[in-house]
């Protein structure tokens, strides 16, 4: 950073108190220094043991949202029908 003589200057690269700092920049900074999530190009191939495990859980991740979606279609058509039944 410059400032108006033209000199640099110096930012502190700690604040005094880390209450002195913008929350989302000490969020930024310490997801960008742990380095995950971020792209190296390489693949990591899972096992075979890996894959059956990572399909059983796709199956049941698939089979309770297919249950919420049932519920929530039967609970509203009971409440329809309840309100339609109260109406005459």
């Amino acid at each position: 950073m410059v400032d108006k003589t033209g000199s640099e200057k110096q930012t502190p690269t700690n604040p005094s108190s880390p209450r002195d700092e913008d929350p989302e920049d000490r969020i930024f900074r310490a997801l960008s220094e742990s380095g995950e999530g971020v792209p190296t190009g390489t693949v990591v191939p899972l096992t075979e043991e890996e894959a059956r495990a990572r399909d059983k859980r796709n199956i049941f991740i698939a089979l309770g949202v297919t249950a919420f979606v049932v519920v929530v279609f039967l609970t509203t058509v009971l409440r329809l029908v309840q309100n339609i039944e109260a109406g005459r």
